[in-house]
């Protein structure tokens, strides 16, 4: 089926009166807007003054390659020096924080016309995921007078839809009970927040009326577009942009094959990162930008710190403006998108903290999984403890520290292969003939006898009804810790209608895999899926140890969630030579 062309086509083609029939016809017009912005900025502000001096207006875009380059520092120590307006005419100023060592803020300037540029990018944007009469929902922050969900409303009540603002995710049953209410056929927001929301909705069978979701603000995996796409049933857009952009910067067509540039605003270059050289279309590096038409503080050449390359030929759908695939944030040959793609894999991961000592080689990870069931033990720091968490606390009562108590709960005396005389699992012997409260002696177990204690590893038929297949025996009257599997017979594993809650127990031991009415997921499994994938990625070049921590959340999601935490230790230059030379 054709795709239509990018609606950022007719919209560049409209407003700047300029025919896409080709690209050099683009590549003039963009030279023609370079040479007047350096003019404009060497007349109107002293740092670019200063700056430019001694550079004559290039003739081609290859001659502009040769200007100096500029980065976040230089945006904090030039600081008013930079504006090309009079402070008055600034409607608003963003602060960012540098990587640099004197911590000085960066602050980013917008005219009243800076942030229109975005509205209007914004409104004619947003025609490829929505139209007239549609509500929109919008989980981005909203309620400050040009932050970026404020910029997006407004573009989008020029196209004639109802937009709804919403803020960022906190509460995923409230945000699928706004959606319903709504009628929400259009969403934009997160990837990692969308990513829960989806999860959420698809284990409890809600069914959203999601026809298509743009996600922006962080890199987009591709195990986490296809999941959200799956979960919630919708189409799934991306788009980048950033604070030195205006915001916004490129958007998907239809053909998902990169996003399109909005070149009659933002100049796009990718350089290596240590040599600074300008590279070819579909060469990985960092993405540079020049702002053509910003009046307030316009950056040229710009080092953005992001891992992108210009995707090379046409697209599909016929546009000529350049697509751009982004990786995420610069650092070690783009580690974080890989992390990204390696660790999304994961089924019912939707977040992680990640951090990486590159002097001892080590990579920590904490990973977040979608679960209101979910328990896992064993902290990295030692593989013989235990660290077992959920939204609602501690999942045991008792620190134990071996992995021998199958449910991690003796007080309820739900322990398969231990005496739970006392709450205790140490010896594995039933000595008082009491399993678990089970009173087998008691049970109907095919005529087996439990007088010897050993209740726990067979069937029915032999007395030994504590941990395996019942379907041979009558034991459906057995109690289980908080709750109990009395309606169902224990057929492979299935506790059918008990504290499994239609669980799979994979092995017929529904007690080991039930730890006070949560589904239990081995930690065992996520170490070796973990390392796999990143090995798989080859990540584990960069790796000599790697310590994983997990925890589970259920409809509540924390500040963490919004985007995730990944730090990279180490000095920010001597970090890339290493990467890239490897």
């Amino acid at each position: 089926m054709p795709v239509k062309r990018s609606v950022l086509d007719t919209w560049i083609e409209k407003k700047e009166m300029l025919s896409l029939s080709s690209r050099k016809a683009l590549s003039d017009w963009q030279l023609k807007k370079i040479r007047n912005l350096l003019v404009y900025a060497g007349t109107n502000s002293p740092w670019y003054r200063k700056r430019l001096s001694g550079h004559a207006l290039p003739e081609s875009l290859e001659e502009f390659a040769s200007f100096p380059l500029m980065d976040g520092q230089a945006l904090a120590d030039a600081g008013l020096s930079m504006l090309c307006v009079s402070q008055g005419d600034i409607s608003r100023v963003v602060t960012l924080q540098t990587s640099g060592t004197e911590g000085r803020p960066k602050r980013i300037f917008y005219t009243a016309g800076d942030q229109e540029l975005t509205v209007s990018f914004f409104h004619h944007g947003m025609s490829e995921l929505t139209s007239e009469g549609e509500a929109v929902m919008v989980f981005l922050p909203f309620k400050a007078e040009g932050c970026v969900g404020d910029l997006l409303i407004r573009g989008l009540k020029r196209l004639g839809v109802q937009p709804v603002g919403y803020g960022l995710m906190d509460d995923l049953a409230d945000c699928a009970k706004a959606i319903l209410e709504n009628r929400i056929s259009c969403a934009v927001g997160i990837p990692v927040q969308f990513l829960a929301l989806g999860e959420y909705c698809r284990k409890r069978g809600i069914h959203l009326p999601l026809k298509a979701v743009l996600l922006s603000t962080d890199y987009l995996a591709l195990p986490v577009r296809e999941r959200i796409a799956s979960a919630l049933g919708c189409e799934v857009y991306n788009h980048f942009g950033m604070t030195e952009t205006g915001l916004g910067c490129a958007l998907e067509c239809g053909a998902h094959d990169g996003m399109h540039i909005r070149e009659n605003d933002i100049y796009a270059e990718i350089v290596h990162p240590v040599t600074h050289e300008v590279l070819e279309d579909g060469e990985w590096g960092e993405l540079v930008i020049t702002t053509l038409t910003r009046e307030g503080m316009p950056l040229l050449r710009y080092r953005t710190g992001d891992f992108a390359r210009l995707l090379p030929g046409l697209c599909a759908c016929g546009s000529q403006l350049k697509r751009l695939e982004c990786g995420g944030r610069l650092g070690f040959g783009g580690m974080i998108a890989k992390l990204d793609e390696a660790l999304f894999s994961m089924d019912l991961l939707v977040d992680y903290d990640a951090e990486y000592e590159p002097d001892v080689k080590r990579l920590t990870l904490g990973l977040k999984f979608m679960d209101d069931r979910f328990c896992v033990e064993r902290s990295c720091a030692d593989k013989n403890s235990i660290d077992i968490s959920s939204v609602n606390g501690n999942c045991m009562d008792k620190n134990f520290t071996s992995e021998n108590c199958n449910d991690g709960n003796c007080n309820d005396r739900n322990c398969n292969v231990g005496n739970c005389n006392n709450g205790s699992c140490s010896d594995g012997n039933c000595s008082d003939r009491n399993c678990n409260h089970r009173n087998c002696n008691h049970r109907n177990c095919n005529g087996g006898d439990c007088s010897n204690g050993n209740c726990c590893d067979g069937d029915c038929s032999n007395g030994n009804c504590c941990d395996e297949n019942c379907a041979d025996g009558n034991c459906n009257n057995v109690i289980y810790s908080n709750g109990n599997c009395t309606d169902g017979i224990f057929n492979d594993g299935n506790c059918s209608d008990g504290n499994c809650n239609h669980k799979n127990c994979g092995d017929g031991n529904c007690n080991y895999r039930n730890r006070m009415n949560r589904c239990y997921i081995d930690r065992n499994d996520i170490d070796i899926t973990a390392n796999k994938l990143l090995s798989d990625a080859g990540l584990d070049i960069y790796f000599n140890e790697v310590c994983i921590s997990c925890s589970g959340l259920s409809h509540i999601l924390d500040c963490r969630a919004g985007k995730r935490k990944v730090k990279i230790r180490g000095k920010y230059e001597s970090d890339l030579h290493a990467a890239w030379n490897a």
